[in-house]
């Protein structure tokens, strides 16, 4: 009766057997085989359980022409495997008019073990209209998992770093770049420093003009300018009085531009000045004062001595030394 019961039961399963397999293969039929597996790249093919790679397909086509999924991914492209993110790429190659296109599929697992990611079929749209189906191969992907102490069933703890001695090669390498660090910032220091002294960076700082010639060359274009002649008669003395003050400046070092002509007159008082001197600078910076603030008009004898008082200013009071000859 046994024997009876097993016999039973062994060809009912041949025949469920056989009907499932012939079900099996006619629903595999239903899918096209693909014509050809184009090559596609997994950003690394061994990941940690959660884990994102991205697996990419790339194809050359002419300018203007689009790619997109022939079919919609599920969810779960694999029993294991799931789909976070698909897009489309597309990047301009810069030696031809050519477009490299780029379908993106962004994936995961939180199960380990070996997995083979199926062929993905897309749709290229030329230019021209003409749309072709393109398959690309599937890739392997390798999902693995901490490892466990099986003596205490305890994931064992993430390792350092491993520290490796010094080659000479990095050593020369750092040495370098520190020089070379140091030397830029000697540049810079030394551009900063030379632009506010105005001095050349390279070479021999060409030496500065004596106070006395500027002023005197400032003096003979304010001159020829003819300003109280076109009636600017404040720009005039405004022009004049600014020299003498630029002079002074360099010449003694008081802060004449900062000055009153009171203040400017008494800061004089300290020097070697002949008395006749300061009174014709004194009488130029009242009459100048006049001018710029009382709106005084003076006389065309009066505005003809004043360049030739300033003039005398600076001749009595300027240094030559041996160098200025």
């Amino acid at each position: 009766m046994k024997s009876k019961i097993i016999k039973t039961f062994f060809i009912l399963y041949l025949i469920l057997f056989i009907n499932g397999h012939d079900g099996w293969a006619q629903e595999m039929g239903s899918f096209p085989e693909p014509p050809k597996l184009l090559k596609s790249e997994l950003s690394k093919d061994t990941i940690l359980i959660g884990d994102q790679v991205v697996w990419t397909m790339p194809t050359i086509a002419q300018e203007g022409s689009t790619i997109l999924f022939a079919v919609e991914l599920k969810k779960e492209l694999i029993q294991g495997v799931e789909v976070l993110e698909t897009k489309i790429d597309t990047i301009r190659t810069k030696r031809s008019k050519d477009w490299t296109l780029l379908g993106k599929v962004k994936i995961t697992s939180f199960d380990s073990g070996s997995y083979i990611l199926p062929p993905i079929p897309f749709y290229l749209r030329h230019p021209s209209g003409v749309i072709d189906t393109l398959w690309f191969e599937g890739k392997h992907l390798e999902v693995t998992t901490f490892s466990i102490d099986t003596a205490t069933y305890q994931p064992f703890d993430i390792k350092g770093q491993i520290s490796y001695p010094l080659t000479a090669k990095e050593v020369v390498i750092r040495a370098g770049l520190i020089f070379l660090i140091l030397l830029i910032a000697y540049f810079v220091y030394r551009w900063i420093r030379y632009q506010r002294e105005n001095r050349p960076i390279f070479g021999k700082a060409k030496p500065k003009e004596p106070a006395y010639l500027v002023a005197f060359r400032q003096l003979e274009e304010i001159k020829t300018q003819k300003l109280w002649q076109n009636g600017r008669v404040k720009v005039f003395y405004t022009a004049v009085t600014d020299v003498l003050r630029i002079y002074a400046t360099e010449r003694w070092g008081i802060q004449a531009m900062e000055q009153t002509s009171a203040e400017f007159i008494d800061a004089l008082g300290h020097q070697e000045i002949d008395v006749a001197i300061k009174r014709e600078l004194y009488e130029l910076l009242e009459m100048a004062d006049l001018v710029k603030f009382a709106k005084y008009e003076p006389n065309a004898s009066d505005n003809e001595s004043t360049i030739p008082i300033a003039v005398h200013f600076v001749q009595e009071t300027m240094i030559i030394t041996q160098e200025d000859e």
